[in-house]
């Protein structure tokens, strides 16, 4: 446009000295030719109305440019300005399982057997040594009879007492129907335990067995006493 404008210019001075010149010729009487290639005072207007117009047009376009190119450049500015959404990556929380517990698996209880042969009624039962009396109580030991169900004395079955007897071990046998002139009465048995009365719950076993070992009737438990009116211990069994 600045060059437009200088052409412009130069081009109206071109013609003011034109016009200066050929007045002068005039006025001096001499004759002179209209160079033709000397533009016209309407040529002039008319060239300077389309150059001004032609450089008002740029100037309107480059202003009109101007803005759009601003606008774009701020569009992209925006555009580079806005974040990239990046997609968190999710994190898998383990969850606790639940581990079952086993529950305790129950201790059997000792449950008795059904036996043939049963403690009888009364018994165990404790009494003054009267068999040997010249011990009297330097004297401890079990005695009694074993039964069928109908009462009668049974001989040649086992008799067991096992267990702890005044700090020693004791597993002691007895066979009915051996003691001599059966002090405790028909069929019976005797095992000595010792020579002191001495006090115990629940240490010794005693159990009755058949002649050929097996067992006919459960264990029992029972006590002894150091009392010498009671260093006797009476047990029976009867068949059921």
């Amino acid at each position: 446009m600045l060059k437009k404008f200088l052409w412009l210019t130069i081009l109206v001075l071109i013609t003011a000295c034109t016009i200066y010149i050929s007045s002068g010729s005039l006025n001096l009487g001499e004759v002179t030719k209209t160079p033709t290639l000397v533009p016209t005072s309407s040529e002039v207007i008319t060239a300077t109305a389309e150059l001004t117009a032609e450089a008002t047009a740029t100037t309107i376009v480059e202003d009109t440019i101007a803005p759009t190119a601003t606008a774009t450049a701020t569009a992209t500015e925006i555009a580079s300005a806005t974040p990239t959404l990046i997609p968190a990556t999710a994190t898998v929380v383990a969850t606790a399982t639940a581990t079952s517990i086993p529950s305790p698996t129950p201790t059997p209880t000792a449950t008795a057997i059904p036996m043939a042969f049963d403690v009888q009624s009364g018994t165990p039962a404790f009494l003054a040594n009267f068999v040997h009396a010249d011990a009297a109580c330097n004297w401890q030991g079990v005695a009694g009879q074993v039964f069928d169900s109908t009462g009668n004395s049974l001989i040649n079955y086992i008799v067991k007492i096992t267990g702890k007897y005044n700090g020693n071990s004791v597993s002691s046998l007895a066979v009915t129907g051996t003691v001599s002139g059966n002090p405790y009465g028909p069929g019976s048995y005797e095992i000595v335990l010792g020579t002191t009365a001495v006090d115990s719950a629940d240490l010794l076993s005693i159990q009755v067995f058949d002649s050929t070992g097996k067992a006919v009737s459960n264990a029992l438990k029972f006590s002894t006493s150091s009392d010498c009116t009671k260093n006797l211990v009476l047990i029976n069994f009867k068949a059921n």
